[in-house]
């Protein structure tokens, strides 16, 4: 029987992913909890029950420790470790003996995401040395990738949502500071003009197919990183 575990998930992804991996996770028999940090989070982890943090962001790690502490928190779920909310859980979280775990975009997309213990990219804790991931790749089975049509207008509702849900931050999160300092508005006039310019842009699908003929060495090394 599997060991009865506790999760704590932190701020995640403009989207249900995390409250869809909690609740496999309650139907497993494990506990799950959650800190939200503005109005976007309370959205998509609705309706389930939440842990609001509305202090400045200095008070942060007693208010972790404390939870840490009183739920028994075994692991913890974040999206980006080097979002400010976020670094005080993975600086600390060890000193309690919790394993983190952390999402981010895929090294190589589409069709991956980036799931490793303790940290991601400048973090990760994969090795540095080329030739290890050679060596070890030796007794790996290729990834399979199964394709998908983006959802860009699903993830961009979800995004368009997730924002407007921020507006009530200043009454509901007033210490509440985005990570991101680019506006939405920048952002989404941005995504209209790069969808202007695309075909413009477009690289040739022999090129393409060239590429991903040489990619043995990077999907190697995603292959490892979700394995390790």
């Amino acid at each position: 029987m599997t060991r009865k575990r506790a999760f704590l998930f932190l701020q995640g992804p403009c989207s249900l992913l995390f409250a869809r991996i909690a609740d496999y996770l309650t139907a497993q028999g494990h506990d799950v909890y959650k800190i939200n940090f503005n109005c976007g989070d309370s959205v998509y982890w609705q309706p389930r029950p939440a842990l609001p943090f509305r202090r400045p962001l200095d008070e942060l790690p007693e208010f972790l420790a404390n939870v840490w502490t009183r739920y028994g928190i075994t692991e913890q779920i974040l999206f980006g470790d080097c979002r400010p909310v976020h670094r005080a859980a993975v600086a600390n979280a060890k000193n309690f003996g919790i394993r983190t775990y952390v999402f981010d975009g895929g090294y190589f997309r589409p069709h991956w995401i980036t799931m490793e213990r303790e940290g991601v990219n400048g973090h990760s804790l994969l090795p540095r040395d080329p030739a290890w991931f050679r060596k070890i790749g030796t007794n790996l089975t290729p990834p399979s990738t199964i394709a998908f049509n983006p959802a860009f207008l699903d993830q961009a509702a979800y995004d368009i949502v997730y924002h407007l849900a921020g507006i009530a931050n200043p009454l509901r999160y007033p210490n509440y500071k985005k990570h991101i300092t680019i506006p939405p508005a920048l952002e989404y006039a941005c995504y209209i003009k790069r969808f202007q310019l695309a075909k413009a842009y477009a690289t040739p699908r022999t090129s393409q197919a060239r590429l991903f003929g040489q990619a043995t060495d990077s999907l190697l090394f995603l292959a490892l990183a979700i394995r390790y």
